[in-house]
């Protein structure tokens, strides 16, 4: 299976909370995991304002675990379409519509999300 691993998963993982353990086996099983770059703007941001070396590191070992992808003119057109029907975030449609763009289960503890087709909320 091919998943995206949210942003608020990987903060989840790293800080080994209860919801970071029950996303473990998406991190660490065989999973074919997809990041976008929408995920690594915003862990790097959350960890910039703790430490530069920090975001540096959590971002390199996040992209280091799967294919990083842009964002393209196809998924911008479909997160403006989400964004437009489900009301969310600009930064939460790009990163549904990059996971909607290669068929991926979206991991995520964001209730946005919640109801959403393909979404595993972990709560």
């Amino acid at each position: 299976m091919t998943v995206l691993i949210d942003s608020s998963i990987w903060i989840e993982y790293w800080k080994a909370t209860p919801k970071g353990a029950k996303a473990k086996p998406f991190i660490e099983g065989k999973e074919d995991i997809i990041i976008s770059t929408i995920n690594v703007a915003e862990i790097y941001k959350y960890f910039y304002n703790k430490s530069h070396d920090l975001a540096e590191k959590y971002t390199a070992t996040m992209m280091g675990h799967g294919n990083t992808l842009s964002v393209d003119v196809n998924i911008a057109k479909n997160a403006a379409k989400i964004r437009h029907e489900k009301k969310l975030g600009l930064g939460d449609a790009l990163i549904l519509a990059t996971a909607q763009s290669k068929n991926a289960k979206l991991i995520t503890a964001d209730n946005d999300f919640r109801g959403e087709t393909n979404v595993e909320l972990i709560t």
